[in-house]
């Protein structure tokens, strides 16, 4: 799980295997969306969630 040092600049933690389940889930959702109503759909939180999968990387 993310701590509050993630937003604070402070100690950070290894996410755990409950946030990388939820955003494959995430993923899983979005393309499910996106195949039915069109990609313009799933743009925005396709690529906020994108920004986040990245953001842990880059710290972790």
């Amino acid at each position: 799980m993310l701590g509050v040092g993630a937003f604070t600049g402070g100690a950070r933690t290894v996410p755990d295997e409950q946030v990388i389940t939820g955003m494959r889930t995430s993923f899983e959702q979005l393309r499910g969306i996106g195949l039915r109503a069109g990609p313009h759909v799933v743009l925005e939180p396709l690529h906020a969630l994108q920004k986040t999968v990245h953001g842990l990387a880059r710290e972790n």
